[in-house]
C-alpha cells in the first residue's frame, strides 16, 4: 500500500452533475487526529494549456494538483483532494508568430496549435502533520498536464526529483512521489510553474470527540465488515496482502476465544492451514458473549482492484453492510480507483450508525462527499450525512505488515469499552495506539455524543489482556495418517513483525502501465507498477 494517490483528473473529468432536486452534501467536514491538523490553502495557480473548454480546463488543474501530493508527503501531509473548491478559471490565448518554412523564402509555416495561460483560484483543505505549522507554502508544479507532456516530465525528471527510495518514477506515479525540493532536482523554468499558497488553519478542527459507542452497541451487538486486498495482481508467494488478512483472522479468532472461551458459542472456520493458502477468500468468526451480547465479523480478501471483483463481491458486500457497525478496508487504494469504488459500494439503512476506515494510502486525499451524501439520503434527520457515519483515513501509509494490529486494536476499543476498567477512548486515544506513520484521522464525529451505554451491565471477569503472540514458523507436522484433515490448529503465518514493512501503493506491482483517455480525452489514467520502499508502507 505505501505512498498512493488517486488519478483525481479522471474522477472529475468523469463526474456527473447532481440532478435536479437531488440531495447534494455541501458542508465542510470536521477533523480530528492525534498528530494531524486541519488547514486551509487558498491558491492562485497558473498552467498552460492547449484547450480552453472549461471541462478540460477544470480536469488539468485537478491534475496539475495531484502534483501536490508529493511535495506534501515529504511533510507528511497531503491535500484533501476530494473536497478541492476550483473557481476563477480564466484562459488566455498565448499568440505565436509562425516561423518561416524552411526552403520557402519567408513563407510562413502553418500556424502552430493554440496555446492557453491558464489561471485559477483554488481552495485546498489539508490534513498537515509536519512538525511547524506554515503561514504559506511555494508549490513547484509542472507546467503543462497532457498526456504526452507528464511521460515528457517523468522522462526528464523522473530520477533526480522525486523521493529516492521511491525512484525513478514514471508516468503514472511520480505525482506521488515528486520532490522538487530533492537535492540535485534541477527544473528548467519552461517546464514548471511556482506560486505560493496562503495558509490559515481550519474551522474544522474538533479535539476530544468519542466514537458513538452506545449507537453501536445499541442492538447489542458488534457487525464489522473486513476487507483486505492482495498486495500483488497475480498470485504471489509472500503477497503481504495475503498474509495480514491471515494474521486478522488468526488474532480475531483467538480473541473472541478470549472473550467466550465455550466453544459451543462460537462459529468459526475449521483451519488447518492459514486461510489464504487454504483457498478461503471469505468467512465469518461469530460469537455469543458472556454478558449476552454478540459480536460477528465478515472478512474478505480480495484483488488488488475492487472493481475488477464482479457481481458476487457487490451480492456478498451489499448482504452484510446494512446492519455494520465498522467497515475495515485494508490495503491498496489503487491510486484512489479503490477508495472510491468502496464508497459507491454496499447497501445501507436509515438510523445505522457506521465508522467507514479506509485504511490504505493517503486515503483521506481521496474521501469526497459520495458517501456522506448517500447515508444522508437515507435519513432525513441527518442532511451532512455524517449524524449516523464517521469516516476515518490515513494522512500517509498504512503498511501491510502493520494493517492486522490497526484493524485489531481498533475493534478492541469497541468490545473492551464495556469493562469498567477501560471505558471509552476517544478517537485520539484510539489512534495514538495504532502505527504511527499512517497518521490516522477521523472526519464528520463532529456531532457525536458520548452517552452511557446500553445496558448498564459489564461482561463477566476482568477484561482480556495482551494477545498470545503469533508462532512465527509452524510447527512441524508430525505423520498422522487417522488424524482429522480439518483440525482446527493455528495458521503457519509469520509472527506480528517479522516482516518487512513494505508494500506498493496504488497498484500491484505486477500491474501493467499504460494510458487511457478520459471521456473528455484530456489526461491519461496510468497504472504504473511500484513496490514502495520508502518508511515501506503497505498503501
Amino acid at each position: 500500500m505505501r505512498r498512493c494517490a488517486l488519478p483525481l483528473l479522471v474522477l472529475v473529468a468523469c463526474a456527473s452533475p447532481p440532478r435536479a432536486g437531488e440531495h447534494v452534501v455541501t458542508a465542510p467536514q470536521a477533523f480530528a487526529s492525534e498528530q494531524a491538523v486541519p488547514l486551509d490553502f487558498e491558491i492562485d495557480g497558473r498552467l498552460n494549456a492547449d484547450s480552453q473548454d472549461p471541462a478540460t480546463l477544470r480536469t488539468l488543474i485537478k491534475a496539475q494538483l495531484l502534483f501536490t501530493i508529493g511535495p506534501l508527503n515529504a511533510e507528511r501531509s497531503v491535500g484533501r483532494l476530494g473536497l478541492l473548491d476550483v473557481s476563477d478559471v480564466h484562459a488566455t490565448e498565448v499568440v505565436v508568430t509562425p516561423e518561416p518554412a524552411d526552403g520557402d523564402a519567408g513563407a510562413p509555416s502553418p500556424p502552430p496549435p493554440p496555446r492557453y495561460d491558464v489561471t485559477y483560484h483554488a481552495k485546498l483543505p489539508v490534513a498537515w502533520a509536519g512538525s511547524t505549522i506554515p503561514t504559506s507554502y511555494t508549490f513547484t508544479l509542472p507546467a503543462r498536464l497532457g498526456a504526452a507532456d507528464q511521460s515528457a516530465f517523468a522522462a526528464k525528471y523522473g530520477a533526480k526529483c522525486v523521493d529516492p527510495a521511491e525512484g525513478p518514477a514514471e508516468a503514472g506515479h511520480m505525482f506521488v512521489i515528486y520532490r522538487p525540493r530533492q537535492s540535485g532536482c534541477v527544473l528548467a523554468a519552461d517546464d514548471v510553474v511556482t506560486f505560493t499558497a496562503n495558509v490559515t488553519p481550519s474551522a474544522e478542527l474538533t479535539r476530544g470527540k468519542y466514537p458513538e459507542y452506545h449507537r453501536v452497541w445499541k442492538d447489542e451487538a458488534l457487525n464489522v465488515v473486513a476487507l483486505f486486498t492482495h498486495e500483488y495482481a497475480k498470485p504471489t508467494e509472500g503477497d503481504e496482502g495475503a498474509l495480514a488478512y491471515d494474521d486478522f483472522v488468526w488474532r480475531m479468532r483467538e480473541y473472541i476465544r478470549l472473550l467466550q472461551p465455550n466453544a459451543g458459542k462460537r462459529s468459526e472456520p475449521k483451519l488447518s492451514q492459514a486461510p489464504s493458502a487454504a483457498g478461503i477468500s471469505t468467512l465469518r468468526l461469530a460469537a455469543e458473549l458472556p454478558d449476552g451480547r454478540s459480536m460477528k465479523l465478515d472478512v474478505r480478501l480480495v484483488g488488488t482492484a475492487l472493481g475488477d471483483e464482479g457481481p458476487a463481491f457487490d451480492e456478498w458486500y451489499d448482504g452484510v453492510t446494512p446492519a455494520a457497525d465498522i467497515i475495515l478496508f485494508n490495503g491498496h487504494a489503487g491510486l484512489g480507483d479503490n477508495v472510491r469504488a468502496l464508497m459507491n459500494k454496499g447497501a445501507f439503512r436509515s438510523g445505522q450508525y457506521l465508522i467507514w476506515f479506509a485504511n490504505g494510502c493517503d486515503t483521506i486525499a481521496y474521501v469526497d462527499h459520495t458517501l456522506a451524501e448517500r447515508r444522508a439520503s437515507l435519513n432525513p434527520d441527518d442532511p451532512n450525512g455524517t449524524k449516523y457515519l464517521d469516516t476515518v483515513t490515513n494522512v500517509m501509509a498504512g503498511y501491510f505488515s502493520e494493517l492486522e494490529a490497526t484493524g485489531t486494536t481498533f475493534l478492541r476499543a469497541f468490545v473492551e469499552v464495556r469493562y469498567p476498567e477501560i471505558g471509552p477512548k476517544t478517537y485520539e486515544e484510539i489512534f495514538k495506539q495504532i502505527d504511527p506513520e499512517q497518521v490516522a484521522v477521523v472526519t464528520g464525529e463532529e456531532d457525536n455524543e458520548l452517552e452511557p451505554l446500553p445496558p448498564s451491565r459489564f461482561p463477566p471477569g476482568p477484561p482480556p489482556g495482551a494477545l498470545v503472540p503469533k508462532p512465527a514458523e509452524p510447527e512441524p507436522a508430525e505423520p498422522e495418517p487417522e488424524s482429522d484433515p480439518t483440525a482446527d490448529a493455528p495458521p503457519p503465518v509469520q509472527a506480528k513483525g517479522s516482516r518487512a514493512r513494505d508494500g506498493g501503493c496504488g497498484v500491484s506491482p505486477s500491474s501493467d502501465a499504460g494510458f487511457e483517455l478520459a471521456a473528455l480525452g484530456a489526461l491519461f489514467i496510468a497504472l504504473a507498477a511500484r513496490q514502495r520502499s520508502r518508511r515501506s508502507t503497505a498503501r
